[in-house]
């Protein structure tokens, strides 16, 4: 199958081919869509296309955060400023001393979990799974647009169809009249006969309104469909559309859809894998950390000497005579601890290991088990839905397409027995022996069997093109 960037390379090959002939000022109307012209169209307009390559290239972003998640460690930096307001007691002197300070605290740490359970390698192979289904996601998503596409396109050519062999009929029912005409100012025939004529070429006139109307409709839905806002410009390119019907029995032996499978089994595989990492909620975890901290005191201080200093004694003596003595006093002298010195006794670092048990909290991680044991299960059954309903849908197609092989094959036998008919009928009407209007009729039922094997042949192309377009997208 066709890689999306071949798409873009070819519809890139093709916009430039069609404005080269615009801008050699070809007629617009010359312009032709092939049916791989309109698959081009729709594959790079298409907007579901566009969000499904972002999700891929959020998935891209998410297993590199996951990738450094598990062999990284966590490393985290921390700077506090803190001012203590207080009064303390000196122990030498009793009195009340200020103890205003300014601490700045600094601290790098870094963890590493050496063991979580095994969550973070479930996650991340889960997010890789993850990549794998959007991808052949991106795929199936071709395939919808490619039968939508194709779809629309057989809708705006069986209307193109109809419209022309409306115009046959009506260009013949003329001649017939006009051939009528000069018979009746011949006087060979009946004045009276003409108005059966006129009866028929007014409604074929009503048939060309409607099949008119038909096709501007379904030639409007396509070109929305393609994003293109001139429908002038818009003919359609048949060569080659009904080659497919030489090898109907290629096509209508084709079974299975390979990716809708696949798609199945790596959601699948992408839910176990996070059911797995879910599980790991219950195992202990196991963490190496290490930290370099620091704590610096702008007011700490430091005893450089001591004063010393005498506190006068007054007595009286038994004499009743006063007498003075001096009881001496040794005092410390504080000064400010400098950064050098601060920053050998502050600076320190430590290293850990730590095993953690998650003893509370577990029935919410036996919630968080279950649901995602409910999504697996939620998965599964999906999976066989989408699959089942796949397989049924090219049931469907082959089934309508043996249908339409066979009312093809018995049209092109009706078409062609009138076809010898309307000869017969000719040259008896060029012998006398039948009427003008006896030679319309096998006409009509020749422009009627022509009609009937014209869209039983475009159904049953129809029908083979989506087998086509439904098989090789989906294998």
């Amino acid at each position: 199958m066709r890689q999306y960037t071949l798409l873009r390379t070819n519809i890139t090959a093709f916009l430039l081919c069609l404005s080269s002939s615009l801008l050699l000022g070809q007629n617009a109307e010359q312009v032709e869509y092939s049916l791989d012209d309109c698959l081009l169209f729709s594959l790079d307009v298409d907007n579901s296309l566009q969000l499904q390559q972002i999700k891929i290239s959020l998935n891209a972003l998410d297993i590199k955060s996951s990738s450094l998640g598990m062999y990284t460690p966590n490393l985290s930096a921390s700077i506090t400023e803190n001012l203590n307001f207080s009064n303390s007691i000196d122990p030498l002197t009793f009195n009340f001393v200020a103890q205003n300070t300014n601490a700045t605290l600094g601290s790098i740490d870094v963890a590493w979990d050496v063991f979580n359970g095994f969550q973070k390698q479930n996650a991340h192979k889960g997010l890789l799974t993850d990549r794998s289904v959007f991808e052949l996601e991106e795929d199936l998503l071709e395939r919808e647009i490619a039968i939508i596409t194709t779809q629309s396109y057989f809708a705006v050519l069986a209307s193109k169809i109809s419209l022309d062999l409306v115009d046959t009929a009506l260009n013949q029912s003329l001649a017939d009249i006009e051939q009528y005409d000069l018979l009746i100012q011949a006087g060979l025939q009946p004045a009276a006969s003409r108005v059966e004529f006129e009866v028929n070429l007014t409604e074929q006139e009503l048939q060309q309104t409607r099949a008119k109307a038909q096709l501007n409709r379904s030639k409007l839905s396509l070109t929305q469909l393609l994003q293109q806002n001139d429908e002038a410009r818009f003919t359609l390119d048949t060569s080659g559309i009904f080659s497919i019907i030489r090898d109907s029995s290629m096509y209508l032996n084709q079974w299975g859809a390979e990716k809708t499978r696949l798609l199945g089994e790596l959601r699948l595989a992408a839910e176990n894998y996070r059911y797995q990492a879910v599980k790991g909620l219950l195992w202990p975890t196991i963490s190496l950390g290490a930290r370099v901290n620091t704590n610096f005191f702008s007011a700490s201080q430091q005893i450089n000497g001591f004063s010393e200093s005498g506190i006068p004694i007054t007595g009286v003596t038994a004499s009743g005579e006063t007498v003075t003595s001096t009881i001496p006093f040794t005092e410390p002298i504080y000064s400010p601890r400098p950064f050098g010195n601060q920053l050998k006794t502050n600076f320190s670092q430590s290293a850990n290991l730590t095993i953690s048990f998650p003893l509370w909290g577990r029935y919410q991680r036996f919630q968080a088990i279950q649901q995602q044991q409910l999504a697996r299960e939620q998965t599964t059954l999906a999976n066989a839905n989408d699959l089942r309903e796949d397989e049924n849908r090219l049931a469907l197609y082959i089934q309508d397409a043996r249908g339409s092989l066979e009312t093809y094959r018995q049209t092109k036998r009706l078409y062609d027995i009138n076809a010898k008919a309307s000869q017969v009928a000719q040259t008896r009407y060029e012998g006398g022996l039948i009427s003008p209007y006896e030679l319309s009729l096998v006409r009509n039922r020749q422009q009627l069997a022509r009609v009937q094997f014209y869209q039983a042949r475009l159904d049953l192309a129809s029908k083979l093109h989506l087998i086509r377009v439904f098989y090789e997208y989906s294998n």
